[in-house]
C-alpha cells in the first residue's frame, strides 16, 4: 500500500526536499514532521525550524503547539488514530505522546521556531567577539535603518561638495553624463532592494575599476579617452584621404553636400578632444545607426575607391564606438559604485558607533563568521552540538547568503556514519510562489540546493527523498483546472520553475463546485473630457478605474444584501469571504475601498500603507511643524482645514484673504470667530517648549480630544496610523534625545509602513496586494487590475546586475551590448516574477474567481495577466450575456439566495468618562527609611589618636561579615591570620579576635550568624495599624528566621560603643524599632528580636522589646504631625 506523499515527506528518519503546490499543506507537513521527530525521541531543543517571516514563524509555532496540546487531551483511541494518520507508529507510547506538549514548552531553550534573521541574531549575540560585532548590540528597526542610511547619504554628498578627490569626481561624472535624477535613482535602489547584491560584490572586490573593466570585456587601463584619442590619432595619418573625400563630395547632389558639411568639422577638429564625437555625426544617424549611404551612386561610380574607404571607416568607427560605449558604461558603473561604497562605509561606521546592526547585517555577519578561518570551526562545533534537525519553511524565498548559512550549519549532518542518531534536513517550498526578489529571494536556489544536499546525502550513503506535493487542499477543481490552463504554454509558464515542467494540480476537494467569471476590460469612452477643476491626482468619475470599482462594489453589495450563498456552502457570503487582489495598490485600491464604504460594506483599509501618506499622520506632522515654525502659512492653512481645527474652505478664505500679517497673527486677531482652533493651537504652542514628542502628541490626542476628531472625519482605519505614530515617538525617545524637530525629521526620513493583519476573523472585505496575500485564502477572489504590465518593465532606475558585476543602466541608444543584455535579462526576470505573482493570486481562491480589468486608450498591455488568462478562458469557457456585456464563465457560478443575515446589534455607546483625561493619581508618600530617620551621631576620626580604633573597627566589621560563612572550628585560625595581615598581630590580634568571636557566639544571637542567616537583607512592609502612612523600606545587616523568632542585627562601624541598651542613641533605637515593626508585618506570629553590634569594641547589645515598643510609639506620634 503506497503512503501519502505528506507521510513520506514527514518521515523523521530521512532528509526530505518537498516542492509543494499552493494549498498543498506545506506548513501542515512540516508540523507533522516535527511531531514525528518528537515522537521518535528527538530533543525539542535540538530541532531548528527556520522560516521567512515573523508571521510565518508565529503561525508555525501556533500550529505545532495546538497539535501537541490537542494530543495531551484526546482519548486514547482518537490519539492513536491521529498519530497513525500522520505516519506515526501505531504502537507509540501514548503517555509519551501526551507529554510532548509540556516537553516542548518546558525544555530550556524550547522548540526553536525562528526566522533566519532571528537565528542569526542569536548566533551573533552568542559569539560577538569571534564575529567582531558590538557585544550587546541592538537590531535597528526598518524606520531607524532608513533614517540612518539617509543621514549617511546626505553626509557623503555634502562631503563630496567640500573635498576634491575620487568621490567628488565620481559624483560629477554621473551627474554630468546622466543627470541628478539618475544618481538619485541609483542610490535609492543601491541602498534599498539592491543592497544585498552590492554587498556581495563590494565585499569581495578590491579594485572596483579593474574588476568592472574586466566584467565589461575591456583591457586593463582601457578608457573612453584612450579609445577616442587612439582612434582619432590613427585616423590623423589618413587626413589627406579625408580632405580628398571632402572635395569629392562637393561635386555631388544636395545629400552629398550635406555629408560634406558634416565632414568639414571632422577635418578641422580631428585632433581636438571632441573629434571622436564629430565623426559620429558624420558617419552615424541621430539614433546611432550607420548611415545607409555615405555618397550618391553617381559619386560612387566615379570614385569607387573612396566609397570603399569611407564604408570601411564607418565599420571601423562603429567598432570603436561600441568599445567607447562599453568603456563609458564601465566608468559610470565604477563612479556609481564609488559613491555607493562611500555611503555604505559611512553607514557601517554610524552603526558601529551606535552599537547596532540592521537586518541585512545579521545575515552578512553570520555568514562571514561561519566562513572565518579559525573562529568558524569553533563556532560550528558549538552550534553543531545543539542541532540535529533543520527544517526550512517557504524555502523558495531564501537568498543565496541564507542558503550558505544553512549549508555550513548542516555540513556535519553528511559526514558519514558518526554513530549518532540520524540527523536530517527538511526543506519545503514552491518556486512558483517566489515573489520576493526585492528582498533577495532567488527561486533558482531551491533547485540548486536540492541538488547540493542530494549529492551530499549520496556521498554519505544517506537518503534524501525528493517528494512533490501536488494535491491542493484549498481550491475547487475548476479553479485548479483554470490555473493549469493559464500556465499550459511554455511562454506562459516561463520562470515558474527551474525545470520548466508542466504545471499540474490535483484537488483534494474533488466534489467542490467552483467557478470563474471573466469580465471584459473597461476602456475610456470616446469624447470624454477631463474635469479641469478636479485635483490632478484624483480619479475621474467616468474613468475605467472608477467604473470598474463601482461594478465590483455593486456586485459585492448585491451578494450581501440578498444573502447570496455559494453552491455547496451552508452560510451566506460574508464580507470576510471576499478578497480583492491587486498587483499594485493604486489606482484601483483606494477607489474600490471608497466605493465599498459609500455602500456601507465592511472593508478593511489597505493592507500596507506608508505612514507619512496617511491623512491623520499628515495632520499630526503639520501640527508639529506649526509649533516649530508658526510663520509657515501654507502648513498652518492645511492644519486649520484638518479635523484638529475644523475650519471650512470659506472660513479659511475669509481668515486668510486680505490679512496684514502671517496667518497665525490673523487667527490670534480673530480668535473670537474660531475659539476652538485658537485654543488648541495655543495650548500646543505652550506645551512644545517642554514636552517630549510622545507627551506632546499624547496630550493632543487624549486630553484635547484629537483622536476623537481625527477618527470622526477620517474613519476608524486611521486608528492604526495614529497608534503607530505614537509608538514611533516612544521608539525615537529610547534611542535619541527627545526633540520634536528631530522626531519629525526621523519619521519623514524613515518612511515607516503599517502592515495590517488581514486574517479573515475581522469579517471585512480585504483589499490587498498579492504580496500581502501570500499564505492567505478566501472563498471569493476578485482580480480587477489585470491589464497592466509589470511596473518597472523597461524602466531601470538602479544598477543592473550580471554574473560578472554591476552595469550602469544607460538609455537604449547609448547602451553597449553588455548593458542591453543586462536590461533584457532584468526585464525577463521581471516578467517571470509577474507570472509567479499571477500564480499566487489565482491560487488564493477557494470557490470563486472573478477576473476583470481596465485599460487606457491603447488597450491591454503586452505581457499582462489579462492576455495570459484570456487564452485559457477561451479554451475552457462559455459566453454569457448580462446587462449588455458579454461575460465568459467557467465551472459553476450558481448561487442560492437566503434572507439577509441578521445585522449585528449596534454597539453600545462608550461611557462619557472614557473621553476624559484620567484624574491625577494620589501622591505616593516617600517610604520611611530606618537609616535616615534622624541625625547621625558623631563617628570616630580616622586621623590622629583615633586612627588605630578606626582601623580596628573596620577589621572587626570585615570579620563579622565573613566569618559566619566559615566552619566554627576554622574561624579563630582564619581570623588571626586576617587580623595580622591588617596590622593586628600578637596580643592585639588575639584580643580583637576573642572579642569578635564572642559576638558571633552570643547565646541570644547565635542563629543570626548561622548557616541559614542572610546578610544585607532587604525588607519592605506597611504598618498602617501603627499610624504609619508610608511603607518601611530598609536593608538589614544580618537576618535570621527560625520557627519561633526573627533575629535582626545591625552593625555600627566606628561609632562609640555604649555599655547599656538605655544609653544607645535615639537614632539607633528609632531605626531598630522600625526594623522590628517591619519584621512583625513580614513574619507574623514570630517574636522579633533586635540587637546592635558596635565594631568599636566589638560589643553586641540586645535591645529589649519594651524599649523598642516605646520608641515606635514616639515615631508614630512624630510622623503623624
Amino acid at each position: 500500500m503506497s503512503r501519502e506523499p505528506s507521510v513520506i515527506a514527514s518521515d523523521p528518519d530521512i532528509s526530505a526536499w518537498v516542492a509543494a503546490n499552493a494549498g498543498a499543506g506545506k506548513t501542515y507537513t512540516l508540523a507533522n514532521r516535527v511531531a514525528r521527530l518528537l515522537l521518535n525521541g528527538a530533543e525539542p531543543s535540538r530541532i531548528l525550524c527556520l522560516t521567512f517571516t515573523k508571521a510565518a514563524a508565529a503561525e508555525m509555532q501556533e500550529r505545532l503547539f495546538r497539535q501537541l496540546g490537542e494530543w495531551a487531551m484526546l482519548p486514547d483511541a482518537e490519539l492513536r488514530a491521529r498519530i497513525v494518520a500522520i505516519g506515526g507508529d501505531a504502537h507509540t507510547s501514548l503517555p509519551r505522546a501526551r507529554r510532548l506538549f509540556a516537553g516542548a514548552l518546558e525544555t530550556p531553550g524550547g522548540l526553536k521556531v525562528l526566522t533566519l534573521h532571528a537565528f542569526c541574531q542569536i548566533v551573533l549575540s552568542r559569539f560577538p567577539i569571534e564575529a567582531k560585532v558590538p557585544p550587546g548590540f541592538e537590531v535597528l528597526d526598518d524606520a531607524s535603518a532608513r533614517a540612518l542610511i539617509a543621514e549617511a547619504r546626505q553626509h557623503v554628498l555634502e562631503q563630496a561638495g567640500i573635498d576634491d578627490g575620487p568621490l567628488a569626481d565620481a559624483i560629477a561624472l554621473v551627474v554630468r553624463e546622466t543627470g541628478e535624477g539618475r544618481l538619485t535613482g541609483i542610490l535609492d535602489a543601491a541602498l534599498g532592494g539592491d543592497r544585498r547584491k552590492l554587498e556581495r560584490f563590494l565585499g569581495t572586490t578590491g579594485d572596483i575599476g579593474a574588476t568592472l573593466r574586466k566584467a565589461h570585456g575591456l583591457d586593463d587601463g582601457e578608457t573612453t579617452q584612450l579609445i577616442a584619442s587612439g582612434f582619432c590619432s590613427a585616423l590623423a595619418g589618413e587626413i589627406e584621404t579625408l580632405r580628398e573625400i571632402h572635395a569629392w563630395l562637393s561635386g555631388g547632389s544636395a545629400k552629398d553636400l550635406d555629408a560634406m558639411a558634416r565632414l568639414a568639422p571632422v577635418i578641422a577638429g580631428l585632433a581636438e578632444p571632441h573629434g571622436f564625437f564629430l565623426l559620429r555625426e558624420f558617419l552615424l544617424t541621430g539614433e546611432g545607426e550607420p548611415r545607409k549611404t555615405m555618397a550618391t551612386a553617381k559619386l560612387g561610380k566615379a570614385r569607387p575607391d573612396l566609397l570603399t574607404w569611407l564604408t570601411d571607416l564607418q565599420a571601423r568607427y562603429c567598432t570603436a564606438a561600441e568599445r567607447h560605449k562599453t568603456a563609458r558604461a564601465a566608468e559610470l558603473a565604477g563612479a556609481a559604485l564609488t559613491i555607493v561604497d562611500a555611503v555604505r562605509r559611512h553607514y557601517r561606521t554610524a552603526k558601529r558607533l551606535r552599537g547596532v546592526l540592521d537586518y541585512d547585517d545579521l545575515v552578512i555577519e553570520t555568514r562571514r563568521l561561519l566562513h572565518k578561518s579559525g573562529a568558524a570551526q569553533w563556532v560550528l562545533y558549538k552550534l553543531d552540538g545543539g542541532i540535529d534537525h533543520v527544517l526550512i519553511d517557504e524555502a523558495q524565498d531564501t537568498s543565496p547568503e541564507q542558503w550558505d548559512i544553512v549549508r555550513r550549519l548542516t555540513e556535519e549532518f553528511f559526514a558519514g556514519d558518526t554513530g549518532k542518531v540520524p540527523r536530517t534536513i527538511f526543506a519545503v517550498g514552491d518556486e512558483k510562489q517566489s515573489i520576493f526578489s526585492f528582498q533577495g529571494a532567488d527561486p533558482a536556489q531551491f533547485e540548486i540546493n536540492r541538488q547540493y544536499f542530494d549529492e551530499a546525502a549520496k556521498a554519505a550513503k544517506q537518503q534524501l527523498v525528493n517528494q512533490p506535493l501536488v494535491t491542493s487542499r484549498r481550491s475547487a477543481p475548476d479553479i485548479l483546472a483554470f490555473v493549469d490552463a493559464v500556465f499550459s504554454g511554455e511562454e506562459a509558464r516561463a520562470g515558474l520553475t527551474s525545470s520548466g515542467a508542466k504545471i499540474e494540480h490535483k484537488a483534494h476537494r474533488e466534489t467542490a463546485r467552483g467557478g470563474i467569471e471573466f469580465w471584459p476590460p473597461l476602456s475610456p469612452d470616446d469624447g470624454e473630457e477631463t474635469d479641469p477643476w478636479a485635483p490632478v491626482d484624483a480619479i475621474q468619475s467616468h474613468s475605467p478605474v472608477a467604473k470598474l470599482a463601482i461594478q465590483v462594489a455593486g456586485r459585492i453589495e448585491d451578494w450581501l444584501k440578498r444573502g447570496a450563498r455559494l453552491a455547496g456552502h451552508d452560510a451566506p457570503v460574508r464580507p470576510g469571504d471576499i478578497m480583492i487582489l491587486l498587483p499594485r495598490r493604486e489606482p484601483f485600491g483606494g477607489e474600490v475601498i471608497r466605493q465599498l464604504k459609500q455602500r456601507g460594506v465592511p472593508v478593511a483599509g489597505a493592507d500596507r500603507v506608508r505612514l507619512t501618506e496617511q491623512m491623520a499622520v499628515m495632520d499630526l506632522i503639520a501640527l508639529g511643524r506649526f509649533v516649530l515654525q508658526r510663520e509657515d502659512d501654507l502648513n498652518l492653512a492645511a492644519l486649520l482645514r484638518s479635523p484638529l481645527c475644523g475650519l471650512g474652505e470659506d472660513e479659511l478664505f475669509a481668515l486668510a484673504h486680505g490679512r496684514k500679517a502671517d496667518l497665525w497673527q490673523a487667527l490670534v486677531a480673530r480668535r473670537a470667530a474660531h475659539p476652538a482652533a485658537h485654543d488648541l493651537l495655543s495650548a500646543m504652542l505652550e506645551r512644545a517648549d517642554y514636552a517630549p514628542p510622545f507627551e506632546f502628541y499624547a496630550h493632543l490626542l487624549s486630553a484635547l480630544g484629537g483622536r476623537q476628531k481625527l477618527l470622526a472625519r477620517l474613519g476608524p482605519e486611521s486608528a492604526d496610523a495614529i497608534d503607530e505614530f505614537l509608538s514611533l515617538s516612544l521608539a525615537h525617545e529610547r534611542s535619541h534625545s527627545p526633540s520634536l524637530e528631530g522626531f519629525l525629521d526621523w519619521v519623514e526620513r524613515g518612511g515607516t509602513e503599517i502592515k495590517r493583519d488581514m486574517e479573515r476573523g475581522r469579517d471585512e472585505v480585504r483589499v490587498m496586494t498579492v504580496h500581502g496575500a501570500k499564505g492567505l485564502e478566501a472563498d471569493i477572489v476578485i482580480l480587477p487590475d489585470t491589464t497592466s504590465r509589470p511596473g518597472g518593465l523597461g524602466r531601470h532606475e538602479g544598477l543592473l546586475h550580471t554574473a560578472d558585476g554591476p552595469v550602469f543602466p544607460l538609455p537604449n541608444d547609448q547602451a553597449p551590448a553588455i548593458v542591453a543584455g543586462a536590461k533584457a535579462a532584468a526585464d525577463a526576470e521581471m516578467l517571470n516574477e509577474h507570472r509567479r505573482l499571477l500564480y499566487v493570486a489565482l491560487t488564493r481562491a477557494r470557490d470563486r474567481l472573478f477576473i476583470c480589468g481596465f485599460t487606457g486608450k491603447k488597450g491591454a498591455g503586452e505581457d499582462s495577466w489579462y492576455g495570459w488568462m484570456k487564452q485559457a478562458a477561451e479554451d475552457l469557457g462559455v459566453e454569457a450575456a448580462e446587462g449588455g456585456m458579454t461575460f465568459r464563465t467557467i465551472g459553476t457560478l450558481a448561487e442560492d439566495t437566503l434572507p439577509p443575515a441578521a445585522r449585528p446589534e449596534p454597539q453600545e455607546a462608550l461611557p462619557g468618562w472614557i473621553h476624559k483625561p484620567a484624574p491625577p493619581e494620589p501622591a505616593t508618600p516617600n517610604p520611611i527609611r530606618p537609616s535616615d530617620i534622624g541625625a547621625v551621631p558623631a563617628t570616630a576620626s580616622p586621623l590622629g589618636a583615633g586612627a588605630s580604633r578606626f582601623l580596628r573597627g573596620t577589621v572587626v566589621h570585615a570579620l563579622l561579615a565573613r566569618l559566619p560563612e566559615i566552619a566554627a572550628e576554622e574561624r579563630r585560625r582564619i581570623a588571626l591570620g586576617f587580623a595580622a595581615a591588617q596590622g593586628f598581630g600578637g596580643a592585639a590580634g588575639e584580643e580583637l579576635v576573642r572579642e569578635t568571636l564572642a559576638v558571633l557566639d552570643h547565646p541570644e544571637f547565635t542563629a543570626v550568624f548561622g548557616p541559614n542567616s542572610r546578610a544585607e537583607a532587604t525588607i519592605h512592609a506597611s504598618r498602617p495599624d501603627l499610624g504609619l502612612k508610608a511603607p518601611i523600606t530598609g536593608r538589614i545587616d544580618r537576618l535570621a528566621v527560625t520557627d519561633t523568632e526573627v533575629l535582626i542585627l545591625d552593625f555600627k562601624t566606628n561609632r562609640p560603643a555604649p555599655h547599656r541598651a538605655e544609653d544607645v542613641a535615639a537614632l539607633y533605637l528609632d531605626q531598630m524599632a522600625l526594623y522590628r515593626a517591619a519584621g512583625q508585618a513580614v513574619f507574623p506570629g514570630r517574636r522579633v528580636v533586635c540587637g546592635l553590634v558596635f565594631t568599636d569594641g566589638p560589643r553586641l547589645i540586645a535591645l529589649p522589646d519594651d524599649l523598642l515598643q516605646a520608641q515606635m510609639a514616639g515615631i508614630a506620634a512624630r510622623l503623624s504631625r
